[in-house]
């Protein structure tokens, strides 16, 4: 068996939730914009990921999932390939959203 370098696996991040513990913030923006030292969330987990070697992401989105698209866009500030699996109308749930992404091109 051949194993394939970090940086072709595909790292999938669940950003799809409502965040209902975080309420009333979570009512207009998503979890992953949040900020956090004084910058989004999801920057600080794409720039992590980057540096661990990983260079293709999904971001597995839902409620609120266009505001993350719009800010992270084709990943290639943070030197990633990044690529989107949107839940749709009905919010798929863990494993609903990492089938989806699976099987998405």
């Amino acid at each position: 068996m051949t194993l394939r370098p970090i940086g072709e696996i595909p790292l999938a991040i669940l950003a799809g939730g409502i965040a209902s513990r975080m309420h009333p913030v979570t009512e207009r923006i998503p979890k992953a914009l949040i900020r956090v030292a004084g910058r989004p969330f999801i920057d600080h987990q794409l720039e992590l990921f980057r540096h661990k070697g990983f260079r293709k992401v999904v971001i597995c989105v839902g409620f609120l999932g266009d505001m993350t698209a719009d800010h992270v866009g084709d990943g290639a500030r943070f030197g990633l390939q990044v690529r989107y699996s949107h839940d749709g109308d009905q919010l798929l749930g863990t494993a609903g959203a990492i089938r989806k992404a699976r099987d998405s091109p």
